[in-house]
């Protein structure tokens, strides 16, 4: 009787890594694509050999086709933010965010990390990693574009100017109660039951908030 055994692969080293980057680098050329995001997926593991898990924090790297690489990593506030095809460069983009306050949002993000302790006061500025969308019908076509933006220290301060401004008409309407919060026909927030945080033994996911 003869006997097989199976033939163990032998482990993926760095000389396989970059083969399967330039790849993709090329593939992102052909397509006139500048970044690729990879997020806490297997395409990260595949591409990179790093292998993080998915948290409330955007962890992942961004493929430049210029050749670079950077990780990005919960050391600083990361918000993740779609755009509608044919509004990815960087000046519609910026206007387009700066009419939907986003520069609020992101202000009332990194201000409330450093208040409940998760991030340090001396923190650096959020980075929005921007990720054009799919055409309709195209949303399964890769790679998406992708380019990664910091806070400069001048949108901070407007959008913490925006957010102090509307806390503040929001607790004269309450004091004054010109705004009850209730109306006729008004409809209820009410998350799902295994929305996190319903049970009161949740425990928070690690590295997650």
């Amino acid at each position: 009787m003869t006997s097989s055994s199976t033939p163990v692969p032998a482990p993926i080293g760095a000389a396989e890594r970059q083969a399967r980057l330039a790849g993709l680098r090329s593939g992102m050329e052909a397509a006139g694509v500048g970044t690729v995001l990879l997020g806490s997926t297997s395409s990260l593991r595949y591409f990179t050999g790093v292998d993080w898990y998915a948290s409330e924090r955007l962890v992942g790297a961004l493929v430049h086709a210029s050749g670079g690489l950077d990780y990005i990593t919960p050391h600083f506030l990361v918000d993740l933010k779609t755009v509608e095809p044919g509004k990815f460069a960087a000046r519609r983009w910026n206007s387009a965010a700066a009419g939907m306050l986003y520069h609020a949002q992101v202000a009332w993000y990194h201000d409330g990390a450093v208040a409940a302790g998760l991030l340090d006061a001396d923190t650096a500025l959020p980075w929005v990693i921007r990720v054009e969308k799919a055409p309709v019908g195209e949303e399964g076509n890769y790679p998406h574009e992708a380019a990664a933006d910091q806070t400069t220290e001048r949108t901070y301060e407007a959008g913490r100017a925006v957010y102090r401004d509307l806390i503040k008409r929001y607790a004269g309407c309450v004091a004054s109660k010109r705004w009850d919060m209730a109306y006729p026909g008004a409809g209820e927030f009410d998350v799902p039951s295994w929305a996190p945080g319903i049970n009161a033994g949740d425990e928070p996911t690690e590295g997650g908030f």
